[in-house]
């Protein structure tokens, strides 16, 4: 009986931990106003946007339209594409994308004339060679806005932030499968942009994220982060943090939401999660430590109790009130980040989701901890 008792203090704890975390992100996010550049913005900050691919054969001729369409002035707006050892045509599309098109301020550049490997590589590479002082990332599979650049810049030339986070959705999203990572993922979203709010910056997304290239130089003599297969965004904003507590924000924005690709099976998403998830060890920062942690606990109590039901019929009612209990704290946050980002069609699918949702993650966690190799991109991770 007082096992039981010192469960259900444990229990209880988490959730409050869980409560204030989400109140944090929500609190953030309110009080960030949405962003708008006008359309007479005169911006003078020279821009490069830096791509890193590997296998994007099917994917990097939409992403290159997209960027050569920005309408940001071409005398300040270089694209540069690392070609991050790809097996495929990626490289050649590229070079006849440039060629035909006549597009003088678009470069490519092939990692495997530096000897080097990894996504932190190429995109350290195309930092080292980009001419802007204003450095934007985004991903091979990703699709934006006409005016994506010229808000970001705009945004940055108001504020000063040194690193902006911006929004990332799925631009296919049919089918409950996809339903769930995107909700999930949304929900990562609008946790890093509400903590950035909150002047408590943790996570962010490299495919859509900005940050200035002398700063980029100034941290990069930090090497924490490199062993990690995942962690270019998220190390390089713990390293700038660590000098510039409030010079990270987060840009709130329709204009600037990047879209990509979903996973196409379980097996993709767990290894992407796992990915992701592996760097988290490597974390110093301890609002990323709080943070990371208060999710992965709660959500195990919840596995926890559910099965310590079937030994003990009273956990059920404990774990039917946890379930209500994150069904309604979590629901501002979901609701604030699908209206955003006009899907609040999602919602209909948020009951089960949350049902759902804290076995992916304690299984994903289960596998970041026990696997010990695993295979992304062709390569193959310890």
């Amino acid at each position: 009986m007082i096992i039981i008792q010192i469960l259900v203090v444990f229990v209880c704890i988490s959730a409050l931990m869980y409560f204030l975390m989400t109140s944090v992100f929500l609190y953030g996010w309110l009080k960030m106003p949405e962003f708008e550049a006008g359309p007479d913005e005169e911006n003078l900050t020279p821009v490069t946007v830096v791509v890193a691919a590997r296998n994007e054969e099917n994917n990097i001729l939409t992403c290159l339209d997209a960027l050569v369409k920005q309408g940001y002035p071409k005398a300040l707006y270089e694209i540069i594409i690392v070609d991050d050892n790809s097996e495929d045509d990626t490289c050649k599309k590229c070079n006849d994308f440039i060629l035909e098109g006549g597009h003088s301020n678009v470069k490519l550049i092939k990692l495997t004339d530096y000897n080097k490997i990894s996504k932190k590589e190429a995109i350290k590479c195309g930092v080292e060679k980009a001419s802007g002082r204003l450095i934007i990332t985004t991903d091979a599979d990703c699709r934006m806005g006409s005016r994506w650049v010229r808000t970001i810049v705009t945004f940055y030339e108001k504020n000063k932030f040194r690193l902006i986070c911006g929004t990332v959705n799925y631009h296919k999203s049919k089918g409950l499968f996809q339903q769930f990572q995107l909700l999930d993922f949304l929900s990562m979203i609008i946790s890093g942009a509400g903590a950035a709010g909150a002047h408590k910056p943790f996570i962010g997304n490299a495919a859509n994220m900005a940050f200035e290239k002398m700063v980029f130089d100034e941290v990069n003599s930090n090497t924490h982060g490199t062993g990690f297969a995942s962690g270019d965004d998220v190390f390089l904003m713990h390293k700038i943090k660590e000098r510039y507590k409030k010079g990270i924000g987060f840009i709130k924005a329709k204009e600037t939401i990047v879209s990509t690709e979903a996973r196409k099976n379980l097996t993709e998403l767990v290894l992407q999660r796992v990915r992701w998830a592996s760097k988290s060890k490597g974390y110093n920062d301890i609002q990323a430590l709080f943070f990371t942690l208060t999710v992965l606990e709660f959500n195990f109590w919840m596995v926890f109790v559910l099965f310590a039901g079937f030994f003990c019929h009273n956990f059920i009612f404990l774990y039917l009130a946890l379930l209500a209990f994150k069904i309604v704290v979590d629901f501002p946050l979901i609701y604030s980040i699908t209206r955003f980002n006009r899907r609040t069609d999602l919602l209909l699918h948020y009951v089960w989701v949350q049902l759902v949702y804290p076995f992916f993650i304690v299984i994903s966690a289960l596998f970041t901890v026990f696997m010990r190799r695993y295979e992304w991109k062709g390569r193959k991770y310890r």
